[in-house]
């Protein structure tokens, strides 16, 4: 993801995003609202929605940079079409969805008016798709009137944190696009929350979702094992202690591999995972070159470390958020289709058993 600095960059983003929806002989880009970001807010009986449109100046004028670069809206009603309407009676001029970099809603809201809003989403086609989702404590407030050291749409930093958390590895998040077929299966699922920290985006943890309701959260700092079953290719760094200092290491899932079973009317999953670690930091240096029984023994307490964290993911998933997010259940359906489709499968997984 690129980081927007200037103004002719965001403008010549937003160009090439409008361009590529195929309807650049429809409408002149001067005459649409591009929104970057949608907030989905929940106060009692009133649903709203903010957003967030980047202002284009057309070239010429006073340098193509005046004013400010992006302002926000909001419309409220009793439900999310009356909310949609009274935004829409706001607008200078039409708005534009294709160029929504970040859908973000607020816990209030996630509670219980995720799926519908998803639907309504899925139906849409002027929106777009792959949108990344993310959930917030924060009042909406708190994001339109956030001060960002580069002065970009709140919308592109969010996309962006979000997609850099994935490339470093630290990050199972996905598109809006997961989620529908998530809730339409009757899956469990996790949403990348996110948070303010000073003046920057922070990704904190994750928001547990059970029957497309918000039941709970996972920090950040709790998440690791979680990502090791979900993720693409999560790296972490560890700093275990040791006999006479500590020592860093950066620690990579190098290979993935869960083996469901189906016996006597139980469910059984053995999930296999390797790594690779490599040590970048030991705090007494005179102990260097590690020698064979000094590597054993770290990789020993490394093991230790990483089954714990990944039993406690399960555990977590079994027990206490009582939801297969994990997508063992889809694992379990490619090898017993047949034994699935009969099978309540969100009672089930509570009952199976897991080994690491």
């Amino acid at each position: 993801e690129v980081l927007f600095k200037n103004r002719s960059k965001l403008i010549a983003m937003l160009l090439i995003s409008f361009l590529l929806t195929g309807c650049w002989d429809a409408a002149d880009v001067s005459s649409l609202n591009l929104c970057t970001m949608v907030i989905l807010d929940r106060q009692g009986d009133e649903l709203s929605f903010t957003v967030e449109i980047a202002k284009i100046s057309p070239a010429g004028e006073s340098g193509g940079s005046g004013g400010e670069k992006q302002t926000y809206l909001t419309g409220a009603g009793k439900n999310l079409a009356q909310a949609r309407d009274d935004l829409d009676m706001q607008m200078d001029l039409p708005l534009f969805l294709g160029t929504v970099r970040a859908l973000v809603i607020t816990e209030r809201a996630a509670a219980n008016d995720l799926a519908e809003y998803l639907f309504r989403l899925r139906e849409n086609q002027a929106y777009r798709q792959k949108v990344n989702i993310a959930i917030v404590q924060e009042d909406p407030r708190a994001l339109t009137e956030f001060e960002n050291e580069a002065d970009q749409p709140m919308g592109f930093i969010i996309d962006d944190t979000i997609h850099t958390g994935q490339e470093l590895g630290h990050t199972c998040a996905v598109t809006t696009e997961k989620y529908v077929n998530d809730i339409l299966a009757k899956r469990g699922f996790v949403v990348q929350h996110i948070g303010l920290v000073g003046k920057q985006i922070k990704l904190d943890g994750y928001s547990v979702f059970r029957d497309a309701k918000l039941v709970g959260f996972i920090p950040m700092e709790s998440s690791r094992g979680l990502s090791y079953l979900l993720s693409n290719q999560p790296i972490w760094v560890y700093r275990l202690p040791g006999d006479a200092g500590f020592a860093t290491l950066e620690v990579k899932l190098d290979r993935r591999e869960i083996k469901p079973s189906y016996q006597d009317g139980r469910v059984r999953f053995q999930i296999q995972l390797a790594f690779k670690a490599i040590i970048q930091y030991k705090s007494d240096v005179s102990l260097f070159p590690l020698n064979e029984r000094k590597i054993q023994r770290y990789a020993e307490d490394l093991n230790q470390v990483l089954a714990q964290e990944i039993r406690t993911a399960i555990e977590q998933s079994q027990n206490q958020f009582q939801t297969d997010y994990l997508d063992l259940g889809e694992a379990f359906r490619l090898v017993y289709p047949d034994e699935f489709e009969r099978m309540d499968w969100p009672a089930e997984y509570l009952r199976a058993e897991i080994k690491v």
